[in-house]
């Protein structure tokens, strides 16, 4: 019998997202000969999951695990899960947030590729309020697609070197979407240091480096819900929590950069993505800075970024957006 660890790093501050969760697990339809393991990592989430699961009745075939941690984010959760999912040499990996619905052929379309076709495996999704296709929505993805083949089941199996060089253009891949191959994770894990984004984006790049043949599924699997989401609440212009997110954006195309050997071509696109987002954080840190809010500095001199040159070009990317602004 094939195994598949469902990881779920959890902090809710409303009852019921969990057990919804859970339940589409429980509800994934022909996959009667997989053992499923649930790893619930508990990440001092206010509403507690033993509680919220308490009614859950059992099933033979699925075992649910939870970990209590100390609030350390989704990616220290994320990777708890993968060192018990390590320790129970499972087949399959698979990711669902606490807030989000798997529909019931999530998993069966999953396993249907990854056991023939590729070892890694991504489906669309859509908004519980807006019902609208991500990957239709997004242009980037919607040219992208029109220009591949797919089979009559709405699977487009892809070289991983071709998505690779997509996946760096625009983010694809919605963590609770992704499904794959155990063998193909080598000791990987999400970047902790990366807090606020860019921590999946970066982990599916190095997970797809890793395998031959991606699937990408046409098909919605995922309704994607609106607990509390790091990214999400980070990602609202002009706020502090903004700057935030745009230093993490900032440090995940650094890292992509000193990470992965680019062609250069993949650079020019890389470093144009970097600069983009260090002006934005550049800015937004000077214009807090004027009103003595110091946290985007703060956050140059807590990374491993170098210091005094970065600080520098902080200056001078302020007063350059400044000039740029005036002109338009």
């Amino acid at each position: 019998m094939k195994h598949l660890a469902v990881i779920i790093p959890f902090y809710q501050k409303k009852s019921g997202l969990l057990l919804n969760a859970v339940n589409s697990i429980f509800f994934q339809e022909n996959i009667d000969d997989l053992k499923i393991t649930i790893i619930i990592i508990n990440d001092e989430s206010p509403i507690q999951p033993d509680k919220e699961l308490l009614n859950r009745e059992p099933v033979s075939h699925i075992d649910i695990k939870i970990i209590h941690q100390k609030n350390a984010g989704p990616a220290k959760a994320r990777n708890v899960g993968l060192d018990l999912a390590d320790s129970l040499n499972v087949d399959y990996i698979a990711f669902l947030d606490s807030d989000d619905i798997w529909h019931s052929d999530h998993i069966h379309r999953a396993l249907l590729c990854l056991e023939e076709v590729s070892e890694f495996y991504f489906c669309d999704h859509q908004r519980f309020y807006e019902g609208k296709s991500y990957f239709f929505e997004n242009p980037y993805i919607n040219n992208f697609l029109l220009a591949q083949k797919k089979d009559q089941s709405n699977f487009f199996t892809l070289g991983s070197d071709l998505f690779f060089l997509h996946l760096i253009e625009t983010y694809f891949c919605q963590t609770s979407t992704i499904v794959f191959c155990h063998k193909i994770l080598n000791g990987l894990r999400f970047d902790e240091t990366l807090t606020v984004a860019g921590e999946d984006h970066l982990m599916w790049l190095h997970l797809v480096s890793q395998c031959k043949k991606i699937t990408l599924d046409v098909k919605v699997g995922v309704d994607y819900g609106e607990g509390v989401n790091i990214f999400t609440s980070s990602n609202h212009w002009g706020t502090p929590s903004s700057i935030r997110n745009n230093f993490d954006q900032y440090r995940l195309y650094h890292k992509i950069k000193n990470e992965f050997p680019l062609s250069e071509s993949v650079n020019r696109v890389v470093t144009s993505k970097m600069e983009e987002k260090f002006s934005f954080y550049s800015y937004l840190s000077v214009k807090f800075a004027l009103k003595f809010n110091f946290l985007g500095f703060k956050l140059l001199f807590n990374s491993d970024l170098p210091k005094v040159s970065v600080f520098f070009d902080i200056i001078l990317t302020f007063f350059s957006y400044l000039i740029t602004r005036a002109v338009k």
